[in-house]
């Protein structure tokens, strides 16, 4: 029983250090309360912005060569294989995953995230293990596994994205020049058609944040992508991309 109760402990505190390292990683470049970010990054999971929304920013399009696409289907076959347990939302909590930002309205999709499995993406990736698992959210509330969504480091480089998920399938994204309210700001702040702050916010520039008395974070997390896995067999389902901007020449802000 001791040993048990030492490994548990040990657990425990092995969670936690992830915990607050996943968090530091927000605090030091880009929220001062890791908890605001939750909103805001939900926000900007909605979806419904303008094209030139200078609030994201995507890989280059590349096109897809026949090795990428050898990758994806194997990315695929693995991502589906390890994670169709988790259509019992459940059995997701049961491993670790946990809903991120639940509780903003509005969101067709909610992300369930894992925070030992986020924090490991910051330098290993495990195909069959993805950081957060993607359910639709119907009207009544029920929950539909839709897809996983994998992460790296914010400084990540071009190849090694690649490496994770060839650029010639799916576009990264990262969600970039956020300008947050003055702490303690209702959450009224990014409603509206025209709001100044956040992921939708009119607000794009540190000179701009600062006079707005707000708070300026070149980045918000690290890199991201999408996998629809149970979207469909096919892989035009499975790689559907809102982000897609396919006269991308460089880093290219675009709708998210």
């Amino acid at each position: 029983m001791l040993t048990l109760r030492r490994g548990l402990l040990v657990s425990g505190a092995l969670a936690g250090v992830a915990a607050m390292a996943l968090f530091a990683q927000v605090a030091r470049s880009t929220v001062a309360e890791p908890a605001e970010a939750e909103p805001v990054l939900a926000e900007s999971e909605m979806g419904g912005l303008a094209p030139e929304n200078p609030h994201i920013e995507l890989t280059p399009a590349r096109d897809p060569s026949d090795e990428d696409w050898t990758r994806a289907d194997r990315l695929v076959a693995t991502a589906r294989e390890a994670t169709r347990k988790y259509a019992d939302v459940k059995v997701a909590e049961r491993d670790g995953y946990r809903p991120f930002a639940a509780t903003v309205p509005g969101q067709k999709v909610i992300h369930y995230t894992n925070v030992l499995r986020s924090f490991r993406a910051r330098s290993s990736f495990d195909p069959a293990a993805p950081p957060s698992l993607l359910y639709a959210r119907a009207a009544d509330g029920t929950l539909t596994l839709h897809g996983v969504m994998y992460t790296a480091a914010p400084d990540a480089t071009l190849e090694e994205l690649d490496a994770r998920v060839p650029l010639g399938v799916a576009q990264w994204h990262r969600h970039v020049n956020i300008c947050l309210p003055p702490a303690g700001s209702p959450p009224s702040v990014y409603a509206g058609r025209e709001p100044r702050f956040g992921p939708r916010g009119s607000i794009a520039t540190d000179s701009e944040c600062e006079a707005a008395g707000g708070r300026f974070f070149p980045q918000l997390f690290g890199w991201m992508v999408h996998v629809n896995v149970f979207a469909g067999t096919d892989r035009e389902s499975v790689w559907a991309n809102e982000h897609a901007h396919q006269d991308a020449e460089g880093m290219v802000p675009h709708q998210h």
